[in-house]
């Protein structure tokens, strides 16, 4: 298709080298510019950090250059409330994922709900019975609290021989893997669901994975690929962000929707070596 215009694809983060190749945001970055040099737009990274994180000075940046569209990704070294001066009337915009939720802007991001239930298919079918999900209370937004709520509904409606046992370990808490690890010893099921700090602490009581424990990750990403999980397949998560630019622009539409637009895509489970199968 013919140009149509450039969208601003804004990062927060000092520079995609931060993030491992294939990683969430590369690998969003990459569906983002596919889709768009199919509908004709152009995907251009702009660093925060160029304009010393002032986010008005990025606005009248975007809108001297007469870019039109703005997709967020994702935002770190920054806060909600930094981006109060962002002039969010003079353009399209959405976002993707959970970090933003102020103000209320059009939205790609992982349906959650049913890759949590997917997994938790996955570990009943694989044989386990002794189940465990361990996550720092920082992870809770980051999935609209879709991925305790709904082990948490498990938790309280087992059948017999089962166990579902789960820990959010609280922001305040000072040594978070020396808590998941006092955790996992009194507990210690037979898989766990978890991120990064959960491997960490696993790893560092000298567990072997899978022979001690079992390992899931609700995040599943290729450089891992020894870890078993669920692919939220963040290309389509980019594509989608640019989806919901194009829709608005086509529809003449600027700022903050008064009904914002959430585009959901499922995920995939992927078999890995932390997570053999019992039965």
């Amino acid at each position: 298709m013919s140009y149509q215009a450039t969208l601003a694809y804004l990062l927060t983060n000092e520079d995609l080298t931060d993030f491992p190749r294939n990683g969430y945001i590369y690998t969003h970055l990459q569906g983002a510019k596919a889709r768009g040099k199919e509908l004709g737009y152009v995907i251009e990274p702009l660093w925060f950090r160029d304009v010393d994180y002032n986010v008005d000075r990025m606005s009248r940046m975007i809108r001297s250059r007469g870019i039109p569209g703005v997709i967020i990704p994702h935002i770190q070294y920054l806060k909600e409330d930094d981006l109060t001066d962002f002039d969010w009337s003079s353009f399209a915009v959405a976002t993707s994922g959970f970090t933003i939720t102020k103000p209320g802007l059009a939205r790609s991001g992982f349906y959650w709900s049913h890759g949590v239930r997917l997994a938790l298919k996955r570990i009943e079918e694989y044989g386990y019975r002794h189940v465990g999900l361990v996550m720092s209370e920082y992870h809770e937004p980051l999935s609209d609290y879709s991925l305790s709520s709904e082990f948490y509904h498990r938790e309280k409606n087992t059948r017999p021989g089962e166990l579902y046992q789960s820990y959010i370990v609280p922001e305040s808490t000072k040594d978070v893997i020396q808590s998941i690890q006092e955790w996992l010893i009194e507990h210690h099921p037979q898989v766990v669901i978890g991120f990064h700090d959960t491997w960490l602490a696993i790893s560092r009581l000298n567990w072997r994975i899978p022979d001690d424990i079992a390992f899931v990750s609700p995040h599943w990403s290729s450089p891992w690929p020894q870890i078993a999980g669920i692919n939220q397949c963040w290309e389509a998560i980019g594509a989608n962000a640019v989806e919901l630019v194009v829709t608005q622009l086509n529809a003449n539409e600027r700022g903050i929707p008064t009904v914002p637009r959430h585009l959901l895509n499922e995920g995939y489970w992927v078999d890995g070596e932390s997570f053999p199968r019992l039965s």
